[in-house]
């Protein structure tokens, strides 16, 4: 049945496609947890530079400010991203179940015919054995 290969190629590609996806999800959010570790890492040092001298106490407060802020606005994207994570590997999973369902039901198909195929060419062999025994027998007899 050409139908259900063609089928199971389709969803598939589908699944192949949302696999990609989900990577470059994965990729995107790895990038905004490096991010964050990077501004973290980059505010704590401004913050010991700025305890060693006094005159940039005023300033570093500016700078944590908005380096708090660059901070919460990657973790909101980074929930976003983890979300769509988590709402592309739920469809992975279920497009995947249906892939294998579709193997399934083709496999069997597959069977069904292996065995009617051997079926036939046993009857057709026995025939051709109970041809061969009555000659046989009539030539004997």
């Amino acid at each position: 049945m050409k139908g259900l290969s063609t089928l199971i190629r389709l969803h598939k590609q589908k699944l192949d496609e949302r696999r990609q996806r989900l990577a470059q999800l994965q990729a995107v959010a790895t990038g905004f947890a490096s991010q964050i570790d990077a501004l973290e890492r980059d505010a704590n040092q401004e913050a010991e530079k700025a305890g060693d001298n006094p005159e940039s106490v005023h300033a570093i407060g500016s700078f944590v400010q908005a380096t708090l802020a660059r901070r919460d606005a990657l973790k909101a994207s980074l929930i976003d991203v983890q979300a769509g994570i988590d709402s592309l590997q739920s469809e992975i999973s279920h497009a995947f179940a249906e892939v294998k369902r579709f193997e399934v039901v083709d496999e069997r198909r597959e069977t069904r015919a292996l065995r009617t195929r051997q079926r036939r060419e046993r009857k057709a062999e026995d025939a051709i054995g109970l041809g061969i025994y009555q000659r046989r027998r009539a030539v004997g007899a």
